[in-house]
């Protein structure tokens, strides 16, 4: 009994050596007959540059109803799209429209986004604020303003704006900010300051914003789905305009915690002279959130669909490239389309239960990458997004990954019936993804 009871003794303190020294670094002090050991912590990872290491799994399946396992998520972030920065002079335009604000922590700087006229220049303050709803300190520092929407022909009314703010080394971590458009002017509407989420991932999906009453429950889930089984571990979705019909599908994916939906209403003023509904400030929003917290970020439309040609999953296919390309800060898929006019190869059960995307085989010419690509980021590479393509910090580059690699498929009804090609590169994710649309389906509308 003697025996077994200092066996289980030290099993039980090995055990607890083995977890200390996986979660904290050990100083061992030694003294005659005996040994002392000093736990100190590790560093804070929240902020690290994420790698394959220290991001959790993401082959996540969706669970099945998960609805009634996990807690509704707080969404959207915040209640209002745009902030009105009004001008210093009365009834003139306003200089800026802000549509958020985020903490860059690696180089202590609040980012602003928003649109503004194009060509319009002004010179930003920033005025942060500590504290919630009874601020305790403010400080004002000077920002500079950069414009991030280069090359849309004819030039918009409204371009794509940022406004840099560094964090003085004295200011707490504020909670919010306002831009005054002067220094004499009044003080405007309080801004909240976003900070970076804690948890890791390798692939974020970015959508653009979703506008005129947007209701195609199975085109989301068939995007939802398939990028899922390639690797994606969330994606954000910008709300234009979305038709209530589709608030079923759209909170079963909030609460699987595969979807945040962010309020994006452009302000009537703009939402005609802006490109595509805001579409290059979501962008950038959706890089400024996602930039401490994915490995890897991809911008694509909901009828697309990066596909990799020999592997099984984006990770496999970057890592690779990424290899190849050392300095390959982005990965542009060439496009092409596919038609929805035909549905072949599925029965007709299957074509009734909205797994319509394995039938769309049918492929037009292959474009060229300067014409409707889409890409893959590393966050911390890039300097300024656009719509095909993306600009780098120094040393890094963008990358056009070659056709036998990868392509993006593009699926569309009004593609004319010339030169159509067969491409069943997607076949082989077919069991997956009828199980996992299948699955998704039940849950929100009841079995088939």
């Amino acid at each position: 009994m003697g025996l077994f009871r200092r066996f289980r003794i030290r099993f039980i303190i090995y055990a607890i050596l083995v977890y200390i020294t996986t979660h904290s670094l050990i100083v061992l002090l030694t003294r005659p007959g005996k040994l002392y050991f000093v736990v100190e912590l590790k560093h804070d990872t929240r902020y690290d540059i994420p790698t394959a290491e220290n991001i959790p799994g993401e082959k996540q399946r969706y669970n099945f109803c998960c609805r009634a396992n996990t807690p509704v998520l707080k969404n959207p972030l915040k209640t209002k799209s745009y902030y009105r920065l009004s001008s210093s002079h009365e009834g003139d335009a306003p200089h800026m429209y802000i549509f958020s604000a985020h903490l860059d922590v690696e180089n202590n700087v609040v980012d602003i986004l928003g649109t503004g006229p194009t060509l319009q220049l002004f010179e930003p303050v920033c005025v942060f604020v500590s504290g919630g709803h009874d601020p305790t300190s403010t400080t004002q520092v000077a920002g500079t303003l950069q414009a991030l929407h280069l090359h849309t022909y004819p030039k918009p009314l409204y371009t794509t704006l940022a406004v840099h703010c560094p964090v003085p080394s004295t200011q707490l971590v504020p909670s919010s900010l306002f831009i005054p458009p002067s220094t004499l002017s009044p003080w405007t509407e309080r801004i909240p300051v976003q900070y970076p989420a804690h948890h890791y991932r390798n692939f974020t999906v970015c959508y653009p914003a979703a506008h005129s009453d947007y209701a195609n429950v199975e085109e989301m889930v068939q995007s939802m789905s398939i990028n899922s089984i390639l690797g994606a571990g969330k994606a954000f979705l910008y709300n234009h305009s979305i038709a209530p019909s589709m608030k079923p599908v759209m909170d079963y994916f909030i609460q699987c915690g595969q979807l945040e939906l962010v309020q994006a209403r452009v302000p009537e003023p703009v939402v005609d002279g802006i490109h595509y509904y805001g579409q290059v400030v979501v962008m950038h929003d959706c890089l400024y959130r996602n930039r401490y917290t994915s490995k890897y970020i991809l911008f694509q439309d909901m009828d697309e669909v990066v596909v990799p040609k020999k592997d099984s999953n984006w990770f496999t296919l970057i890592e690779r490239l990424k290899n190849k390309y050392p300095k390959g800060g982005s990965f542009a898929l060439m496009n092409a389309f596919f038609t929805k006019t035909y549905q072949n190869g599925l029965s007709a059960s299957m074509k009734d239960s909205h797994i319509k995307l394995l039938s769309y085989y049918s492929r037009h010419n292959i474009h060229d990458y300067l014409n409707r690509s889409k890409y893959f980021v590393i966050p911390r590479t890039v300097d300024i997004l656009q719509v095909h393509g993306a600009l780098h910090m120094s040393d890094f580059h963008h990358v056009v990954v070659d056709v036998a690699e990868g392509l993006l498929h593009h699926y569309r009804s009004d593609i004319k019936d010339i030169s159509l090609t067969v491409d069943r590169s997607v076949d082989r994710f077919s069991s997956q993804l009828t199980e996992s649309i299948r699955n998704i389906m039940n849950c929100i509308r009841g079995p088939w």
